[in-house]
């Protein structure tokens, strides 16, 4: 009855032990380091009817965006370039982001608040 019990512990401990080592090693985004990626928030307490993110080679839209929603685009990018992120409210309220310049692999966060819209870089 031990030698089960204790194969059974020894089991247990080596699932979590797999468990672990695959939480940590493929938790990654399987996004090619070609293509940059911006996530954005809505932390402002109200939804956001139009988004807009404009970088230099083009511009991407999202509409109806619920209070804490979120929404991620995904651009090829090869180089230097930057972006600004633009917002509508439902009152016909907007936000304009700083612009922000990243190159090669660019992995951001924009979180949209009442009054403005904070940029963190998950480089």
């Amino acid at each position: 009855m031990k030698k089960i019990i204790i194969g059974i512990v020894i089991g247990l401990f080596i699932g979590l032990i797999g468990y672990f080592a695959l939480t940590v090693f493929y938790s990654y985004e399987p996004i090619s380091k070609d293509f940059a990626s911006v996530v954005i928030k809505n932390e402002s307490g109200q939804r956001v009817k139009k988004i807009f993110l404009k970088h230099n080679s083009g511009t991407f839209e999202a509409s109806n965006l619920s209070d804490h929603g979120q929404v991620r685009f995904i651009f090829q990018n090869g180089g230097e370039n930057s972006y600004n992120i633009s917002v509508t409210f439902d009152n016909d309220s907007t936000l304009t982001s700083q612009e922000v310049y990243f190159e090669y692999s660019y992995r951001g966060t924009e979180t949209i608040t009442k009054s403005k819209i904070i940029t963190k870089n998950n480089w």
